[in-house]
């Protein structure tokens, strides 16, 4: 439904009012914040690609105290449940809960000038995949690195891959598929071309979903590309 113009102006000003002057909220008349309101209206803000940051030494404090050198919520594990199809081998855990379409962190690699490898998903969006920029995370990479494929192991995976642009240049973050508890292990589906080649017969158990926390129809990975290869985890 489309606000008239009156609508529009008394929405604005109700907004003003909480946001800008929580005091005058109660029972103040328009006439009395119509000029602060006209001068905040006038603020036009400059388009950046970053975040803009004090300068000085609050500046650098600020972003000393908010920087992160590992990723939150997840810690890597070595297998050990009987039967795990992955025994003895890694995995990325949750130590905290997550929601569904939370970011858990960015899958970090080198970048290189094509999409093949045994770590590499796609860095961008491109019609022709063959050409498009690739993530290796094999040499280098983070904790993102260690996100097994699901097969046999669940069935359905609880994370995807999704490119975004950030300070203009692509990332690769990624994404909860549905809520996710403490202790589960994070799960991709690496695409068809890993499964064909890994996975040609089922072997081990498989951990059941349950039917309420069934994952959304989003492509798997960017491209369909084979990311991770969780034998050399």
């Amino acid at each position: 439904m489309t606000l008239l113009y009156e609508d529009q102006k008394a929405l604005c000003l109700a907004n003003f009012l909480h946001f800008k002057q929580p005091e005058l909220a109660a029972g103040a008349s328009s006439g009395d914040v119509l000029p602060e309101l006209k001068d905040h209206l006038s603020i036009k803000a400059e388009h950046v690609t970053s975040n803009v940051w004090p300068r000085g030494r609050k500046g650098k404090e600020l972003r000393n105290n908010s920087s992160r050198s590992f990723m939150h919520g997840v810690e890597i594990r070595k297998i050990s449940e009987p039967g795990h199809v992955l025994s003895g081998q890694n995995g990325l855990f949750v130590t905290r809960p997550f929601q569904k379409f939370d970011i858990i962190g960015e899958y970090m690699g080198k970048v290189t000038e094509r999409s093949g490898g045994e770590y590499c998903a796609y860095l961008e969006e491109s019609s022709e995949k063959i050409n498009a920029l690739g993530l290796d995370g094999q040499e280098v990479g983070n904790e993102a690195r260690m996100i097994n494929h699901y097969k046999n192991i669940a069935d359905a995976p609880n994370v995807i891959m999704k490119i975004c642009y950030v300070e203009r240049l692509p990332r690769v973050m990624v994404v909860c598929k549905r809520d996710i508890s403490i202790g589960e292990e994070l799960l991709l589906n690496y695409g068809d071309e890993y499964t064909d080649r890994y996975h040609s017969e089922d072997v081990g158990p498989s951990i059941p979903v349950p039917k309420e926390t069934e994952s959304v129809a989003w492509t798997e990975m960017p491209g369909g590309s084979r990311s991770f290869d969780s034998d050399k985890n």
